[in-house]
């Protein structure tokens, strides 16, 4: 049987550890409650706007908006997208990217992210929409949300195409 010396003995100890570090964020724990003068007034309307972030606004996509296709450094590929929600419920909100193939209703594309609402708007950047191929595609952009409570909305769909460059 091989022994191991103390530097073996010391990673095997650690690796635990070091996974731990990279865990996604399954959600966990609700956030501590927003300050009262940051949350947004109780007459606001629920939006939730997809587009690309320009300072402090969000410039919604328009129809036929052309996405380029990033190649990750794991073989993997995905498109960016960033979301805009106003709502009068603060808390963890589940946002969801979906590409779907208008032709047959298949989904080509998804990302499932976090959202810590506190202010109005509260943003998501450079979402990493992931899709299944690294060919050229078109389809629908649905963007949805859902509250600690229960509570959905919806951006509007967008017509997108998925391209190899710009």
């Amino acid at each position: 049987m091989e022994s191991f010396g103390l530097p073996q003995r010391v990673l095997f100890a650690l690796l635990p550890l070091t996974l731990l570090a990279c865990s996604p964020d399954d959600g966990g724990e609700e956030p501590t409650a927003c300050p009262a003068s940051s949350v947004c007034a109780a007459s606001s309307t629920n939006t939730l706007a997809v587009g690309e972030r320009q300072g402090d606004a969000l410039v919604a996509f328009s129809s036929g908006q052309k996405l380029e296709i990033i190649h990750g450094p794991q073989g993997g590929q995905h498109v960016l997208a960033d979301a805009a929600l106003s709502t009068d419920e603060p808390g963890n909100w589940t946002v969801v990217f979906q590409l779907v193939d208008p032709n047959d209703g298949m989904m080509f594309g998804q990302s499932t992210r976090r959202l810590r609402v506190c202010s109005c708007p509260s943003f998501l950047q450079n979402v990493a929409v992931i899709l299944n191929s690294d060919a050229d595609h078109a389809g629908t952009l649905k963007v949805s949300a859902e509250s600690p409570s229960g509570k959905q909305v919806a951006a509007p769909d967008v017509d997108i195409e998925a391209v190899q460059s710009l």
